[in-house]
This record gives structure tokens, C-alpha cells and sequence, in this order.
């Protein structure tokens, strides 16, 4: 699709805008599915020409809050604060839309820009109901209300960035600002910090942006001549009268290029960033990756990730991250627990990917990834890297990106693959255009797909943003299809005709049910969960506990056996008598518990005793079949030397288990073969003239 505007090449490359592709294949259709979670609602949201949306956000009453850009003339306005497009011609506007919880109504939708190119990235939404957008804009007139910087593009009409919060009803601006230099700058995200300020990150060109005294880097390090990208960082602090205060303001790069593609604010109001470099000396800090290793071509290079000191002074952490092709981040969110969540795109066959994770080599051209760092005693580690793509597919642009309360991790974005993989989908055919929107889920751990479904007609769709709630996700994005798949929608219909040979997109809004629940013990796994003992013999139990997710959670359990003898760290002891026995784990809070049967034997005295066997006799092992350890029993009828060999089913020797004298009696011995392989094994016993031979079996 080609984008109308004036927009710098610069200024599109900072705000990292990623349009729907125009010539790909179309791919195959995928088999139906059976699905989970319902779809509550989807609507279209625009005019005649083109919308893009950027960003959706929910607030704690279920608000659906959505932010992007239109340069139709007849975008659906509600009680508007702005009733018509600022710009003339082929200049787009800010649009922002809020509906009411379930989305069968808009309390506002307006316009929001001047008479230049105005462009929303990010959205967040406060604690009042206010929404707040940043971007770019070209306007030297776009609506400020108490601003901490006026209009700085000049002449050329080079886009700032700014930041804007509406009222609750969407009736005025509370706060507006410019934020920028004399060459172009623009802002790519947008976090709310835990004190109500706002964190603005984004790209400039500028040689002035307005750093602040103290800050970690007041200037650019590439030179001026070079008018490269870099990253900044900005906080901006409520001063109690409804206007923010700039906090701090710094650049953030090396001597080549930054673009900035995530932001996000923890508990003490640290700022996390995420974006592209391609610098080779981007400034680190206790890096997970201590080299550069992406490509050394213009505007492709390595993710980047780094956390700024609450005053913005020093950087706490900052490594690369990436292979050799381009690795370039879209989304960063923290969760309760402080671990940090990444996505993005690569490009790489060598992305650094983890054992166990759900998909580690690559299979498409180009396929999302997804990340996640937890915070070690001393710097930190990464949990675990997975790729998120299908063969032959080729994923892009912009993505949403969630965490629950369970740290399972929700992906939103766009395929041209109809073979991207799904897992109980709502919409299990992929739509037939150049691309679809996908909305998916992994599980806390990052090894299992737990939800995937497309969302998309038969022309271009792509997802941009992703919101939780309690109990619902919600996305949005852009679409071309006039089929996108509808539900109760406010705006059934799409109102893009393509004439005059102009491809014409929707902005799309669509929310499913989700549950958005803490982790909670649901079950306890006891192991072994069955075992065969001799009297007086020990066994160690383990336990694993589980949430209602299924997924690995930590448990501590008290331990009781119904005979014997367990002590507090699950070792049991076995009771003389022979009978069935068990030992159980009970977590006390919640009472949940899990069970473990013993089978025990009547004991068998090992050294002799009065029990004088009258022949020499080898036993079948017990437990058989065995994984790993299993008991030999033996008759001596007089003393002798004893020789306990095991054999494979070839008759090669394996281990030499016994070689000494024994005296008269009832022996045993346990025969462990951790280190074994699964198989058919056979062990001899040699007692004098005596000898004979039993089979056994060690299944893994």
C-alpha cells in the first residue's frame, strides 16, 4: 500500500510504522479447529480512506480505549473534541476513540491534530479515565494544554514528538506538549508509572533534543553531520495541577542507530527500553550479550535492552541481543514478579534461543520471537527465548504485547503464513489476504502454545496493539478486507470502497474472553508414584506442584505415610510389615495434596542369620520391568565366592555388581542403571559350581 503523506522518510523510520504489505503469496489453508475462547465482540472503526491504529488500552471498568491515525474526512466522530480533520489534503490526523465496556457504543471518538501530518504510536490510560497518546507531529498548531515545549520542526515542517491526555469524556485536552529539537524526533511508546508519570521514549534525529542537566546522555554520540537515529528516554512528572513537569530527558545510543521499539516501568520507576541498534559500541551494562553481532547494513541490526536508574542519571543493566541478521523488538511489559517480557521480529537463523523453548530453530523468512529476563542476585538471566513463526511465513510490522497475572504471555501481530501454528482457534482459516492479524498465548514456562487463532478477511489484516483485562483481551489493527470477521459490532460494515485505484484500510477493534487469573496450586504430583520396597528399606519421594494452568508452580508440603516412617524432606522408610502403604503430600494453606502407593515386601535379612537356605538360588529381580533401580535376591547354602554380572542382550558385560565371599544366608543387592539405556539386560550369578541366569527389563 502506498502511504500518502509528507511524512520524512527520518520520521517514519523513528515512529517504526509498519504498513500492510502489497504482493505476497497467498498461502494454503490450515484444518479447523475447536474453539476456547469466545469472541466477544469485533467492529470496524473508520472512513472512506485510510486509518491505521496503533494502540489499544482497557481501563479497570472494562473501557476500551483505541488510538491511531486517518486521513478520512469521514471518520465516525462522537461527541468530539475535535470534529474534522486538522490537515489538508493527503495530511493524516491523530484519531482516538473510547467505547463502553462489551463495545456495543463510543462515549467519544474524535479527531486529535493540526494542519499538518499528526501520527499516534502509543496509548496508556490513567487512573481517571484519561486517555493519553504520544507520536509525531509536522503541526506547529497541534493541540497543547499546559506544554512543557513548544513546536521546535521549523520551517521544513519536520515532525516533533508529542504527548497529549484527553478528559475522561473526551472533551478537552488536560495536558499537551511538544518534545524535540530542530530536526525530526518522534515518540514510539508510551508507560505509566507507578506514581501516575509518564515515561515517553521514541527517536531523534535532533542534535538539540532537550536533554536535562544530569541526565545519563546529554548528547548525541553519533556527529552531527551524520543526522543518525537515537533513542531518548523522558519522564514526565504530575505536578497536581493536571500538567506534567519534565523529570529527566536523555538520549540513549552509540555512534550509529537506535530506534526505539518498547517501554515499560516497574515497581520503583525504572524505565525498561527495548529497540534496534546498529551501533557496535551501544553503551552496556553487566550484558547478557557482550557483542554486537548483526548485520552492518543501514537500519538493521540487533535488539537492545536497557534499564535506566529511576532518575534517569545511570543505566542499571543494558546488553544486546541477536544474531547475525536483523533482530529489531515490538513490544516490551514487566509483571508482577519484576521479570520482563520482549517481543519482536528476526531475521537470524543463530537468534539466541533456549533449550525447551516452544520453538528454538528457525522455519519462516522472518518470525516473531518472544523473551523473557528474570532479575538473578547479580544482574540477570534469560529465562527462556522462543521463535514464533510457521514455514515459509514472513511475520511484520508493529505487535501487542501482554503478560497476566499467571506470566503467561500474549502476542498479537500479523502472518502471511496460513500454516501458522494454532491451537484452539476462534478463526481457524487463514482469511486469504496478503496478511492476517493473529492473536496468540504461550504458557508461563515459554515451551507450549496454549492459544492461537487468526483474525482476518481476504485482503491485508494486521494486529498493532494488544490490551488485558480481567477478563478480556483486546485488539486492534488494520484492515483492508471488507469480510473481517464482525461480531455485535458498532460499526458493521467497512466504509473503504477501493476506487481510483487507492487501497483503503479500517482501523479493526476485536475483543475475546480471556481468563487473566493469579497462578493458584491446583494439583500435586508425588514421584515415584508407585514403588515396591523391602521392609526397613528407604525412599526418597519427591513432589512437583502444579496451577490451574497446568504449569510448574513452586509448593511446600508436609509429609505423612500411613506406616513406616517419612520425615520432612520425603525420605520414607518402609515398615516391616508387608502390606500397601502410602505416603502423601498436603500443601497446608490450600490442602491440596498428592498421593504415592508402596508395595512392601516382607524384609530379608542380607547378611544370614538362623534362616539357612538348603540350595544356592538367584531370584527374579523386583520391581520388573525397572526404571532405574531394581533388587537381585540370592540364596548362599554354603559359604562361597558370589560374582554378579550384568550383561546386554548382545552378552556383552556391563557391570561387575558382586565379586566377594559371602556366608550362608538371604542376600540382596540393589542394582541401579541410571546410567544405563532403556533395554533387556540379563544378569549371572556364579556360586561355586553353581550358576544361573534371569532376564530383566529397564524402561526409561
Amino acid at each position: 500500500m502506498t502511504f500518502r503523506t509528507t511524512l520524512t522518510a527520518a520520521a517514519a523510520l523513528a515512529l517504526g510504522l509498519a504498513w500492510l504489505p502489497q504482493q505476497l503469496p497467498v498461502p494454503a489453508t490450515p484444518d479447523n479447529g475447536t474453539a476456547r475462547m469466545a469472541q466477544r465482540f469485533s467492529t470496524y472503526l473508520g472512513g472512506s480512506d485510510i486509518e491505521i491504529a496503533a494502540a489499544v488500552a482497557l481501563d479497570a471498568d472494562g473501557f476500551i480505549y483505541v488510538t491511531g491515525q486517518t486521513l478520512s474526512d469521514d471518520f465516525p466522530v462522537k461527541n468530539p473534541l475535535q470534529g474534522f480533520r486538522g490537515g489538508l489534503g493527503l495530511r493524516s490526523d491523530v484519531f482516538v476513540a473510547k467505547y463502553k465496556p462489551g463495545g456495543d457504543s463510543l462515549v467519544y471518538a474524535t479527531y486529535l491534530g493540526g494542519s499538518g501530518d499528526d501520527f499516534a504510536t502509543a496509548l496508556v490510560v490513567d487512573d481517571a479515565g484519561r486517555a493519553c497518546v504520544a507520536g509525531a507531529t509536522s503541526s506547529f498548531d497541534f493541540p497543547t494544554a499546559q506544554p512543557i515545549h513548544s513546536y521546535q520542526g521549523g520551517s521544513q515542517l519536520l515532525t516533533d514528538a508529542f504527548v497529549a491526555c484527553l478528559e475522561a469524556d473526551g472533551s478537552s485536552v488536560a495536558f499537551g506538549t511538544y518534545l524535540g529539537g530542530t530536526f525530526d524526533d518522534g515518540a514510539t511508546a508510551l508507560a505509566l508509572g507507578p506514581d501516575g508519570a509518564l515515561y515517553v521514549a521514541g527517536t531523534s534525529t535532533s542534535t538539540d533534543f532537550p536533554t536535562t542537566p544530569g541526565a545519563y546522555q546529554s548528547a548525541r554520540a553519533g556527529t552531527i553531520e551524520q543526522q543518525l537515529l537515537d533513542a531518548f528516554v523522558a519522564r514526565l512528572t504530575p505536578d497536581g495541577n493536571g500538567a506534567f513537569d519534565l523529570d529527566y530527558a536523555t538520549y540513549l545510543g552509540g555512534t550509529l542507530q537506535e530506534v526505539a521499539g518498547g517501554l515499560a516501568v516497574d515497581a520503583e520507576g525504572r524505565a525498561w527500553i527495548a529497540g534496534l541498534t546498529t551501533s557496535t559500541d551501544f553503551p552496556l551494562q553487566d550484558p547478557l550479550q557482550a557483542a554486537y553481532a548483526g548485520p552492518i547494513r543501514d537500519m538493521e541490526g540487533d535488539t537492545f535492552i536497557a534499564r535506566l536508574n529511576k532518575d534517569g542519571a545511570s543505566l542499571d543493566f543494558a546488553t544486546y541481543l541477536g544474531g547475525r541478521q536483523n533482530d529489531q523488538p515490538t513490544g516490551l511489559a514487566l509483571d508482577a514478579e519484576g521479570r520482563l517480557y520482549l517481543t519482536g521480529l528476526t531475521a537470524s537463523s543463530d537468534f539466541p534461543t533456549t533449550p525447551g523453548a516452544y520453538q528454538q530453530t528457525r522455519t519462516g523468512l522472518q518470525e516473531r520471537y518472544v523473551a523473557r529476563l528474570a532479575p538473578e542476585a547479580i544482574g540477570w538471566r534469560l529465562d527462556y527465548a522462543t521463535r514464533l513463526g510457521s514455514p515459509g511465513g514472513y511475520g511484520m510490522g508493529r505487535a501487542g504485547l501482554a503478560v497476566d497475572k499467571a506470566g503467561r504471555v500474549w502476542v498479537a501481530g500479523a502472518t502471511t503464513s496460513g500454516n501458522f501454528p494454532l491451537r484452539d482457534p476462534e478463526q481457524a482459516a487463514y482469511g486469504g489476504g496478503a496478511s492476517d492479524a493473529f492473536l496468540a498465548r504461550l504458557d508461563a514456562d515459554g515451551t507450549r502454545l496454549g492459544y492461537a487463532t487468526f483474525a482476518g478477511g481476504n485482503a491485508g489484516d494486521a494486529a498493532a496493539g494488544l490490551a488485558l483485562g480481567d477478563n478480556t483481551v483486546c485488539v486492534t489493527g488494520s484492515t483492508g478486507s471488507p469480510d473481517f470477521p464482525t461480531l455485535a459490532a458498532q460499526q458493521p460494515a467497512f466504509d473503504g470502497p477501493q476506487t481510483l485505484g487507492l487501497d483503503v484500510t479500517s482501523a479493526f477493534v476485536t475483543c475475546f474472553g480471556a481468563t487473566n487469573e493469579a497462578s493458584v496450586l491446583s494439583r500435586l504430583a508425588v514421584s515415584p508414584d508407585s514403588v515396591d520396597l523391602i521392609g526397613r528399606e528407604t525412599q526418597p519421594f519427591k513432589v512437583s506442584g502444579f496451577d490451574q494452568f497446568d504449569q510448574p508452580l513452586p509448593a511446600n508440603v508436609v509429609w505423612s505415610a500411613t506406616g513406616g516412617a517419612i520425615d520432612a524432606e520425603g525420605f520414607f522408610t518402609a515398615p516391616d510389615d508387608a502390606g500397601v502403604y502410602t505416603v502423601t503430600a498436603t500443601e497446608p494453606v490450600t490442602g491440596v495434596s498428592g498421593i504415592a502407593v508402596i508395595n512392601v515386601y516382607s524384609g530379608v535379612d542380607t547378611e544370614g542369620g538362623t534362616d539357612v537356605p538348603d540350595a544356592f538360588a538367584l531370584y527374579g529381580n523386583y520391581p520388573n520391568p525397572f526404571n532405574p533401580e531394581t533388587t537381585i535376591r540370592f540364596d548362599v547354602k554354603a559359604s562361597a565366592r558370589v560374582v554378579l554380572t550384568i550383561y546386554d542382550l548382545l552378552g556383552r558385560r556391563q557391570s561387575v555388581l558382586l565379586d566377594r565371599d559371602y556366608a550362608p544366608g538371604r542376600h540382596e543387592v540393589r542394582f541401579n542403571a541410571r546410567s544405563f539405556p532403556s533395554g533387556t539386560y540379563f544378569y549371572v550369578i556364579e556360586m561355586g559350581d553353581f550358576r544361573a541366569v534371569r532376564r530383566m527389563l529397564l524402561l526409561r
